[in-house]
């Protein structure tokens, strides 16, 4: 009967240990190291086990205790390799089998595919279709995900975590995000309410959950919390946006307020110093918030001071490209004939059609849409193309610009 009682404790131990509950998300993936995003049911050891090897032999193996959700990062890897990595929580709880590859040294020239959009939807099941595609790629290089990541519309953790559970269990998302290292930022629905703001009750809980869900390189700076950060692959450089944290309310006072500020002066003032500083080519600035003249008012055209700033110094930067969310609809701008701005979704939410504005050249308004930017920075010239997908079409348009488009130098013609 002892011999008995003590396999019966074994078996019940083993039974309740900590368990893979979603996840693993390639994140932050550089020439050096990696960060791998994954949750568990409750709190445990996980391992992580990579190797050039795809059986994983010879594996190096870092192991956390006491994890229950966030990033492992792994470091001293080769750049521009192949590894392959799984997660595992106990003997009977591992990860499929997957792959990432570290990216080129910095300041080299490259071909980089990335894919950016926005707008989820209420529940994982709206972007299924979309994530199914996406997941079936084999040359993107980067995921950005762009803002409404979800629609919880709280600063409650518990309801935010269990609208990312919804969206992260779908099979497509899982494929896909296993693989291609992923960064996200807010807009408003994962952030707090509808159009919230830096006024927003419980903004430091939504902050704190947020970093917990994403394996970012970093969050804000010392001394001003948010979600904006900036990273460089080669010689193309990304600088991810916080658009809610620091904001004014949009109704607060009249759009041409010097006191008015989306972004909030020292991220402001960070991001005059990164592209100042910025040696890279071509620099990638993703909002969840549309920069354009004539947008909504939950954009920069309720905030008309300071769009003319940002503006202004993008326009005397060379090789920048902006990206935004929200708008449930894919299009191209050209903002005052200098500095291109590609709105892209939604992944999963209903689209809507956009009034037609002088900066517009093109506009995408039917179904669940996706893009991809393709950047050949090894020419004398970086090459530059778009490309638009919609969900169980595939590839629904592909434009080409040309240096001097891109640096206000050549007019963009316009679709009727």
């Amino acid at each position: 009967m002892k011999i008995i009682y003590l396999l019966l404790i074994f078996t019940c131990n083993t039974l309740t240990a900590a368990s893979l509950l979603q996840g693993p998300m390639v994140g932050h993936v550089d020439d050096q190291s990696a960060k791998i995003w994954c949750a568990l049911d409750e709190k445990g050891e996980v391992k992580i086990r990579i190797s050039e090897d795809p059986n994983l032999k010879d594996a190096q193996v870092i192991a956390k205790k006491d994890f229950e959700m966030g990033s492992i990062s792994i470091d001293g890897l080769k750049a521009d390799t192949l590894y392959y990595y799984q997660i595992e929580a106990h003997q009977y709880s591992k990860s499929a089998r997957s792959h990432f590859q570290t990216m080129k040294p910095l300041g080299k020239s490259l071909k980089l595919r990335f894919l950016f959009s926005s707008c989820s939807g209420k529940t994982g099941s709206d972007e299924e279709a979309t994530w199914d595609d996406i997941s079936q790629l084999n040359d993107v290089d980067l995921i950005l995900m762009l803002g409404d990541n979800h629609y919880a519309d709280s600063t409650n953790p518990e309801v935010i975590t269990k609208h990312y559970l919804s969206h992260r269990s779908i099979g497509g998302f899982k494929r896909a995000t296993s693989r291609i290292p992923t960064y996200g930022i807010w807009d408003d629905h994962d952030y707090g309410p509808n159009n919230s703001d830096g006024q927003t009750k419980g903004k430091e809980d939504s902050l704190e959950v947020f970093k917990a869900h994403w394996a970012n390189p970093s969050y804000g700076e010392k001394g001003n919390p948010g979600i904006y950060f900036t990273y460089s692959i080669g010689d193309i450089q990304f600088i991810m946006l916080d658009s809610r944290y620091h904001r004014t309310p949009n109704k607060s006072m009249d759009s041409t307020d010097p006191a008015k500020t989306l972004f909030g002066e020292k991220q402001l003032q960070w991001l005059e110093k990164t592209l100042s500083e910025s040696t890279a080519r071509v620099k990638i600035v993703s909002g969840g918030s549309n920069f354009e003249l004539e947008g909504s008012n939950d954009g920069f055209k309720g905030f008309k001071v300071e769009q003319k700033r940002i503006l202004d110094l993008f326009q005397k930067t060379e090789g920048v490209i902006l990206l935004s969310g929200d708008r449930h609809f894919t299009a191209g701008y050209h903002i005052g004939e200098k500095t291109i701005e590609i709105t892209s979704g939604p992944l999963g939410s209903g689209t809507v059609t956009p009034k037609k504005t002088p900066d517009m050249f093109f506009k995408e308004t039917k179904g669940k849409m996706f893009s991809i930017f393709e950047i050949d920075t090894q020419t004398k010239t970086p090459k530059i193309t778009l490309e638009v997908y919609r969900a169980g079409t595939g590839l629904i348009r592909t434009m080409n610009f040309s240096w001097k488009q891109i640096n206000g130098l050549e007019k963009i013609t316009q679709e009727n």
